[in-house]
């Protein structure tokens, strides 16, 4: 996790899946503001949500997964600029979190870039 990119102080959290054979970390790194939104190819906004990292404690593999939310024209700032970023369960080949909108589920194994998107 180390080189994962998380800095001392940022607000992290791990979890456990798989009969504690990974480590699974998450932490915000963007920033939620329009001017602080990037476009897409397609010209669409989104943001850099945070990371989900998996390590495997066997190997000592990390997986590093990026999470980009792409917002619905009703997108209210202020409620997603706080809120949880955890891991619940990993379960059926689901990976489920939990965020500050409610729980998102990701089919595992995952991509590295985690799309989220909210309907226009």
């Amino acid at each position: 996790m180390y080189d994962s990119g998380y800095l001392y102080g940022e607000d992290a959290n791990y979890g456990f899946a798989d009969n504690e054979k990974i480590l699974i970390q998450t932490f915000r790194t963007g920033s939620w503001y329009k001017e602080n939104a990037k476009t897409d190819e397609n010209g669409d906004m989104y943001y850099e949500f945070g990371e989900l990292n998996l390590l495997d404690l066997e190997t000592f593999s990390l997986d590093r997964h990026t999470v980009l939310v792409y917002p619905s024209d009703d997108w209210e700032e202020e409620k997603t600029d706080v809120g949880t970023f955890l891991f619940t369960d990993m379960a059926d080949g689901m990976l489920r979190v939990e965020m500050p909108w409610g729980s998102e589920i990701f089919p595992y194994p995952l991509q590295e870039t985690l799309m989220i998107r909210f309907g226009k």
